[in-house]
């Protein structure tokens, strides 16, 4: 599967040529279009990726919806695709979306004690006013590899300059991280934990520990997911997409910059992302 909004970025690109180059080679003919499926905007006219399905290179396309910025379209109809693929029942799958709709609602709640994506961004804007540009969000568990570099890259794109967000993986990161962590000159930074609740009684004591070392230091926020059953993660996946929006939105309000209603909000945009996309090209 080849998923590229824009069908231009350039690990993608690089990526499809490859595999193809390989398949070719491995069938002995030029004709793969069918091993191959494509996702990416509805219109050849933004995305390179849907010439190459309308040329006929590739057969089965679906869509990243052009409403739907890429890094905010976990749940759209790539992820769906391959759920199903990997063998998720349908019954799961409407679970997830479900779930999602939910927690879409539950995160668009005006009222800050019942909105948890509010909070987490009314922390990050906090910290920020009082001096902590350095965002670390500190997943414990490998199950989290992946969330790792989805929600750096939504951060850093969606933030931009405001804050700069890094992520690690726990607790395998603190033998290398902690001492400069909770240097006492480390004055910049702010934590977000994030974990499943668990009752090993050995990974129950390391995050009290850290939890208390680091709260002692720095402002930190916590996540605790009570399991990672379908329906939570699909309230996982949007408490992180609103906790985005929220946080770029109030630090932008704090200046005085408000975006009208029929214009799309500067955190679902990547113009700088384009800049050396169109120099690479």
């Amino acid at each position: 599967m080849v998923v590229s909004k824009s069908g231009g970025t350039l690990e993608t690109t690089v990526a499809y040529e490859s595999a193809k180059k390989l398949l070719q080679e491995h069938f002995g003919k030029e004709d793969v279009s069918e091993r191959f499926i494509a996702m990416t905007d509805a219109s050849s006219e933004k995305s390179n990726l849907r010439r190459i399905v309308d040329s006929g290179d590739i057969k089965i396309s679906g869509y990243v919806h052009d409403d739907v910025g890429g890094r905010f379209s976990i749940l759209d109809d790539a992820t769906i695709f391959t759920l199903a693929f990997a063998g998720m029942s349908k019954a799961d799958v409407k679970k997830l979306l479900e779930s999602s709709l939910n927690a879409q609602k539950e995160f668009l709640n005006p009222n800050i004690d019942e909105n948890i994506a509010l909070q987490l961004a009314c922390f990050n804007v906090k910290s920020r006013q009082n001096g902590k540009i350095k965002h670390f969000v500190e997943y414990f568990g490998d199950i989290f590899s992946g969330a790792v570099l989805w929600e750096k890259q939504m951060k850093n794109e969606s933030l931009k300059a405001m804050i700069s967000t890094d992520t690690y993986i726990g607790p395998g990161y603190l033998p290398y991280n902690a001492e400069a962590d909770l240097d006492a000159a480390n004055t910049d930074s702010f934590y977000t934990f994030v974990y499943v609740k668990t009752d090993d009684k050995i990974m129950k004591a390391d995050l009290t520990g850290v939890l208390a070392a680091y709260g002692a230091q720095h402002p930190i926020a916590v996540i605790e997911l009570p399991s990672l059953s379908v329906e939570n993660v699909a309230k996982f996946i949007e408490l992180k997409h609103f906790e985005t929006l929220y946080t770029g939105n109030i630090l932008r309000r704090t200046k005085g910059e408000v975006t009208p209603m029929d214009i799309a909000m500067p955190e679902v945009l990547q113009p700088n992302v384009e800049i050396y996309k169109k120099e690479v090209i």
